[in-house]
């Protein structure tokens, strides 16, 4: 008999306890704003586009040195002068949210970048991966992956016709 009520008391106990955290979300607030980074970049907006980063955000796009959100806007902003449009727009994209075991919380994203040349009208696709590190309700820390080699490619082929028409 103590044995039934030993097992009952440590099934009540066992099932009292908390479920484990979940670790993989796909809706948050930080997700959100992870759309919101992603739509404010396509829209030019690029106001709201910076409000969505820590003054301190550590931002690393192919490369182990960090650059500022400043210098990343400024970057964007004098490479997409050359598109006529550009965007994730009409391709699928995905967002997912994972808390690690540091209790950090990063906002995954994969798409496929879109752009058309002003020059020659030249479509270039790009499949591109961010990792969005949030504190707060901010960016703080921003890895981001993608193939430039398309972009240099379109480009170089621009330079390579303008040439020959001036050759002529």
């Amino acid at each position: 008999m103590k044995t039934i009520l030993y097992l009952g008391v440590l099934s009540f106990l066992i099932s009292c306890q908390q479920a484990p955290p979940e670790r993989y979300i796909t809706s948050s607030p930080e997700i959100d704003s992870a759309k919101d980074l992603v739509n404010n970049y396509e829209s030019g907006d690029w106001d709201n586009w910076t409000q969505l980063y820590a003054d301190s955000a550590r931002i690393f796009h192919n490369t182990m040195t960090p650059m500022t959100k400043d210098e990343l806007k400024d970057g964007f902003v004098a490479g997409l002068a050359s598109y006529s449009s550009y965007g994730f727009k009409g391709n699928p994209s995905f967002y997912e949210m994972i808390i690690d075991d540091k209790n950090e919380k990063w906002v995954y994203f994969w798409g496929t970048w879109s752009g058309t040349l002003k020059a020659n009208e030249e479509s270039v696709y790009i499949p591109v991966h961010l990792a969005l590190n949030f504190k707060d309700g901010v960016i703080i820390r921003e890895h981001a992956y993608y193939d430039r080699n398309p972009i240099v490619e379109a480009k170089a082929k621009v330079l390579e016709d303008s040439e020959e028409e001036t050759s002529e």
